[in-house]
């Protein structure tokens, strides 16, 4: 539906559910999750292709150069952080420990995700050139918890939620300091 209002215009069609969806740095796509994996389809003709095929691959995010696609996966037994290149490819695994609902940094450099089991109730980053990760939050032990799927970045910020009995949205600063 275009943004100023008008007609909406069914985008996918068939029998399987489409979730997750998420749009293409030049507006000509979206990513979605399907029941087997992860579809790209593009908006003006609806032409579908197939990006992943497992059923554990979900939630993804484009990278800012459109080059990537970042998601879950629980394909290896252990939730983590993949990237898969957008034209497609194989996936590679990002992450060692477990998080959900990935963003890229404005600058492609890092994907942010929300920590789920040993690194829970924190947001942390993965550096892409290193692996490295490290928490970009200190909030273990505060009463509450990481909301599950509510994490956004601009090009400042890193915007979350935390849920004390109702979600409360935060703001993390990103930018550092030269070094």
């Amino acid at each position: 539906m275009p943004v100023g209002g008008g007609p909406a215009r069914q985008v996918t069609r068939g029998e399987a559910e489409s979730s997750y969806p998420t749009w293409s740095p030049d507006g000509r796509e979206i990513a979605l999750t399907r029941t087997d994996g992860i579809v790209i389809v593009a908006v003006e003709g609806g032409q579908e292709r197939r990006l992943t095929t497992s059923p554990s691959d979900f939630e993804s995010e484009w990278s800012p150069d459109g080059r990537w696609l970042a998601f879950n996966s629980l394909r290896d037994g252990a939730l983590g952080q993949w990237r898969v290149p957008a034209a497609g490819g194989e996936p590679e695994r990002l992450t060692k420990g477990a998080g959900s609902w990935p963003r890229w940094s404005p600058d492609g450099s890092e994907i942010y995700f929300i920590g789920r089991e040993a690194l829970a109730n924190n947001v942390w980053a993965v550096a892409i050139a290193s692996r490295k990760e490290r928490p970009v939050t200190a909030l273990t032990g505060r009463r509450g918890v990481l909301g599950g799927m509510a994490l956004a970045v601009d090009a400042r910020y890193l915007y979350f939620a935390w849920e004390e009995g109702h979600g409360d949205i935060w703001v993390a600063d990103i930018v550092q300091p030269p070094r």
